[in-house]
């Protein structure tokens, strides 16, 4: 394997936090109760408007496309002014991005979040320099599960699905990566409801550092 793609949310960062209170601060706007930050994680993963969508359905409130629109960028606002106060990379993340460059491993951040916030946040997290490519959800370029942004980054970085595997947390990931052929290796303990082991990927590792071992062993 000669390349990696990485999911972000859930899969290199616990991002929930931060999401969690930019969303509840748009839920306070309009006078709905908080939910907590482990509820926020089962709703990440499908793009902001999904999990602004979410948030309010949970709350038992049906929102119209320009409601939707309107708190969406009201969410994405508030998230980008606060988007590194509590998210931290997981464990190992940062040893590891290191240890896959030295040996010479393409790396790819793949991810719905948009790609405005997705940049901001590697620089926030001073994580961009470990990559060759980052592709955030972008007009014309179907999010996850649809296998697009998969292909767009393997056409990118010059790889064919022999070449690499897709990283990443939860049945989106595993659905997405099938889409486009590539083999999926999911990292425990992400955003997901049910456990990653029982998603059908073709790995499920603990953690980002045994993530690495499987190609430095």
């Amino acid at each position: 394997m000669r390349g990696i793609l990485f999911d972000l949310d859930g899969t290199l960062v616990d991002s929930a936090p931060d999401i969690a209170f930019a969303v509840n601060t748009v839920l306070a706007h309009d006078g709905e109760l908080p939910h907590a930050v482990e509820v926020v994680r089962t709703l990440i993963g499908e793009g902001i408007h999904r999990l602004v969508e979410k948030s309010f359905a949970l709350r038992h409130t049906h929102l119209n496309p320009a409601e939707l629109n309107a708190r969406t960028a009201q969410f994405a606002a508030i998230y980008e002014a606060h988007i590194a106060d509590k998210t931290r990379p997981y464990p190992a993340v940062m040893s590891g991005l290191l240890a896959l460059r030295h040996h010479g491993i393409k790396a790819a951040v793949v991810s719905n979040k948009a790609q405005h916030l997705t940049d901001r946040l590697l620089q926030a997290l001073d994580l961009s320099q470990h990559f060759d490519l980052v592709v955030g959800a972008r007009e014309g370029l179907p999010k996850k599960p649809a296998p697009a942004m998969l292909e767009f980054a393997l056409q990118a970085l010059g790889l064919g699905i022999d070449d690499a595997v897709f990283v990443g947390d939860s049945i989106a990931d595993v659905t997405a990566a099938a889409a486009a052929q590539l083999p999926c290796i999911l990292v425990d303990g992400g955003y997901t409801v049910e456990p990653a082991a029982s998603l059908g990927a073709w790995k499920t590792v603990p953690g980002f550092e045994q993530l690495v071992k499987l190609w430095l062993n």
